[in-house]
């Protein structure tokens, strides 16, 4: 089934998927995550699919706690 997700205001950078496949993250313009102050051009999830890392082109990488409601 193809589903199409909306939140992006411009194109999308990356994705990653949960180890499970139940959690999607994708990453583009600065938006949710507003620790960076530039594009988030990469994204990485833990295995156990509790934290998230991401990547800016302003040259920081952040790790994110996930809390799944």
């Amino acid at each position: 089934m193809l589903k199409s997700l909306k939140g992006h205001e411009g194109m999308t950078q990356a994705i990653a998927f949960s180890r499970n496949g139940k959690l999607l993250a994708s990453s583009g313009k600065i938006a949710q995550l507003s620790g960076h102050s530039d594009l988030v051009n990469a994204i990485a999830l833990s295995p156990d699919g509790k934290r998230l890392a991401s990547g800016s082109a302003d040259k920081t990488v952040k790790i994110w706690r996930i809390e799944v409601l």
